[in-house]
């Protein structure tokens, strides 16, 4: 590929290699980084930041509540109406009936995990009192043009998720990826450097450890509202005993993932050569 493009003594100027972690580029036998460095001993292998970052979080959230529960719900309901026009334009004439606005449900999937779970989350939020009150109408009887399965579903939902529970922790998972969001763009940078990243991972690191102890942006905002047990104009359910069982898992939920970019980033010290 060098020798195509004109560069014939490349083996003289490549000094590193970066891209994500899959095996065809960081294998131990065949991957490229294993090829170039037949070529260039020399050659250091660079792991792309922003894809480090989107391991961190996976793996620290995997199997949690945020993920199993919180995440669960926004694919599952972004399925629900963005498979059905008639779905969607009801969520918008209830919003407009109680006087909200509404945002089409974001996929919570996708290449870029982070920032697609930021935009899903504030977009739950934002559309809460709208999705609460038409999946209320959905799974009364009143409505005979509704399937069986959709009301028991839509049921199921609000169970879940018209709860103090739900709330407070959608507002710190959001409170979170807020901060992750705002790493990865960074990180997606031309010019980022090493020392930007160890920068820019013990600052992050710092904000999300106070996560655990003092409400973030989202968290602030929604916090009179789980105490009182309504949230614009929806009844919450829920206790104070939920809120302190809420206010005593945060670390729980946070420390993880400051480890695990601890781990994930610990060769931008470790490494000499970096």
């Amino acid at each position: 590929m060098f020798i195509r493009r004109g560069l014939t003594h490349w083996k003289n100027h490549l000094v590193g290699f970066g891209a994500d972690g899959a095996s065809v580029n960081f294998g131990r036998r065949q991957g490229v980084l294993a090829k170039l460095s037949e070529e260039v001993h020399w050659v250091v292998g660079v792991h792309c930041i922003a894809h480090r970052l989107e391991l961190a979080a996976k793996d620290a959230l995997k199997d949690t509540y945020l993920t199993q529960e919180i995440d669960g719900f926004l694919s599952a309901y972004a399925t629900f109406y963005r498979t059905s026009p008639k779905r969607l334009r009801e969520l918008r004439e209830v919003a407009e009936v109680i006087e909200e606005k509404v945002l089409s449900p974001a996929r919570v999937d996708g290449t870029r995990w982070v920032d697609h779970r930021r935009r899903a989350l504030q977009v739950m939020i934002r559309n809460f009192p709208a999705i609460v009150t038409h999946l209320t109408e959905i799974g009364s009887e009143e409505r005979t043009d509704v399937k069986r399965a959709d009301a028991a579903k839509a049921r199921g939902w609000i169970r879940k998720i018209a709860t103090v529970k739900f709330l407070l922790n959608s507002g710190l998972y959001l409170d979170m990826m807020v901060e992750l969001s705002h790493l990865s763009l960074m990180f997606q940078k031309d010019d980022v450097n090493v020392p930007d990243v160890v920068e820019k991972i013990t600052t992050s690191g710092e904000l999300l450890r106070d996560l655990i102890s003092n409400d973030g942006a989202t968290l602030l905002s929604l916090r009179p509202s789980c105490t009182e047990g309504i949230y614009r104009g929806i009844e919450l359910v829920g206790d104070q005993e939920v809120e302190a069982a809420f206010n005593n898992s945060r670390a729980a939920k946070v420390q993880p993932l400051l480890e695990s970019l601890k781990e994930r980033f610990s060769s931008f010290k470790s490494n000499p050569i970096l």
